[in-house]
């Protein structure tokens, strides 16, 4: 079994090298990184071998190209997902995770709630026909969750009853390097995202949802461990949950 996992990890490594970007790397932030990685452990501006060489050898790689490294995993013990690095220059500014054909709205709701006992309170978050995203901000990263599917202008996590209604087609979770995209933001949170503060009311959003579906109680329990922190925005203490 080793010699089975040293192979695979020579193998993803070559491959990653081929592929990789030549020319010169420019360096991208002498901000220093957090102590658990920006995305997966990476951390923004890796090289792409670097990455591959993180990654353990019987883990399945969907593709490798010089600008994405695809892999496909089960995240949070239920969703198989792809998970992808993406690179510019050879370097790592975005990473992110895709689920095809959810069984629900609900499972947009099971990561939204494991997202905010990673990150705090929601930066923002938007409901169109098609669409339904919700965004993070920490002071290296943007943690963008959307679904995308059908009458999403109906849901809410403040009401899991209207909620039903929504129908999701894909998930997608996007991490990116807020430096490298220079995405300004104001270092506020909308007012509407200050009631996720309360503790009170997260537990109580929490256990809404377990009575409206009940089957899916010992996934929304898992966020019940996960609590949101009052000092979560530009605070070092944050950490990719999956």
């Amino acid at each position: 079994m080793m010699r089975k996992n040293l192979n695979g990890l020579i193998l993803l490594t070559v491959i990653c090298l081929s592929g990789c970007a030549a020319g010169e790397r420019t360096r991208i932030s002498d901000t220093p990184p957090p102590e658990r990685g920006d995305f997966r452990g990476m951390v923004w501006g890796m090289e792409q071998e670097a990455v591959a060489a993180m990654i353990p050898g019987d883990t399945y790689v969907v593709s490798c190209t010089p600008d994405r490294l695809v892999i496909r995993e089960r995240v949070l013990d239920r969703f198989v997902a792809e998970a992808a690095y993406h690179f510019s220059d050879g370097r790592l500014n975005r990473g992110s995770y895709r689920v095809d054909d959810p069984e629900g709205v609900i499972d947009y709701t099971i990561f939204r709630m494991v997202l905010e006992g990673a990150y705090g309170p929601v930066y923002s978050e938007v409901a169109a026909p098609e669409i339904v995203e919700t965004v993070w901000l920490t002071p290296r990263t943007e943690i963008d969750l959307s679904g995308s599917g059908r009458d999403l202008e109906g849901y809410t996590f403040l009401h899991p009853e209207g909620s039903r209604g929504a129908r999701l087609d894909r998930i997608k979770v996007n991490y990116y390097d807020r430096e490298y995209f220079l995405r300004e933001r104001k270092k506020t949170v909308r007012a509407e995202a200050a009631l996720a503060e309360s503790e009170e009311l997260y537990q109580k959003l929490i256990g809404d949802w377990v009575q409206v579906y009940p089957d899916y109680r010992s996934y929304l329990e898992r966020a019940v461990m996960l609590q949101p922190g009052g000092t979560y925005l530009y605070e070092p203490e944050y950490y990719d949950p999956f």
